[in-house]
């Protein structure tokens, strides 16, 4: 049995501001469907915290909007480069090990800043209105219209463990990993400057974090 533990909760509070403000302010928005600056922003707040490495992820996710039962998610594809295609979400890991030619690793924690955000998904666009799949007292929608129903989400989501946390699933695409990296290595004003404001936050949130190591220890 292998025990893995959390960043301490002020620790997690404060990167999540830093990172929240960054996105905001580098966006001029609410952060709403930014969620590859989050990722960006996220990634390096995280790794400048803790020590460890964290890396953005890019790909599909289901996100239960419906407790139900059954339950109901709303299901971002994101498969086959859908960062091309437009459809897609970001997220952090911590990585256990990762595959050189992909970009892809197992993690080992889960962490979305955006999570304040998962009620406006369902604001999209909507291109169907199918469902995709039935699992045991599960319902997957693709783009459907609906209301959030589920209890309001956290500001973010950070889960230690092999699986994501309750209530979504994440599936790292790797062509959109591949494109997201690419992207960014371009120098983009907007990666350049959220990552610069989170680093700079990320100072003055932690500064007045203060809490015991090893809160939030987890046996799996």
């Amino acid at each position: 049995m292998r025990t893995l533990t959390l960043p301490p909760k002020a620790t997690r509070d404060a990167v999540d501001r830093a990172v929240h403000r960054a996105v905001c302010e580098a966006t001029g928005s609410d952060g709403a469907f930014c969620c590859t600056w989050y990722a960006l922003a996220g990634a390096l707040a995280c790794s400048k915290a803790t020590g460890s490495r964290y890396i953005p992820q890019v790909g599909g996710c289901d996100i239960v909007f419906d407790p139900g039962p059954p339950a109901r998610s709303n299901y971002i594809c994101g498969g086959g480069n859908g960062f091309a295609r437009g459809e897609f979400h970001a997220w952090v890991v911590r990585p256990g090990e990762v595959d050189p030619g992909t970009g892809v690793g197992a993690a080992l924690e889960w962490v979305d800043f955006s999570a304040r955000h998962y009620p406006r998904h369902l604001d999209l666009p909507t291109t169907a209105d199918v469902v995709v799949t039935r699992r045991e007292s599960f319902t997957v929608l693709r783009v459907a219209p609906e209301r959030w129903s589920a209890p309001p989400p956290p500001d973010y989501v950070w889960h230690a463990g092999s699986e994501p946390p309750p209530g979504v699933s994440f599936y790292a695409d790797a062509a959109s990993c591949r494109a997201f990296a690419e992207l960014v290595d371009r120098g983009l004003a907007t990666a350049d400057r959220v990552m610069r404001l989170a680093a700079r936050y990320l100072r003055e949130e932690l500064s007045a974090a203060r809490e015991p190591a090893g809160e939030g220890a987890v046996t799996r």
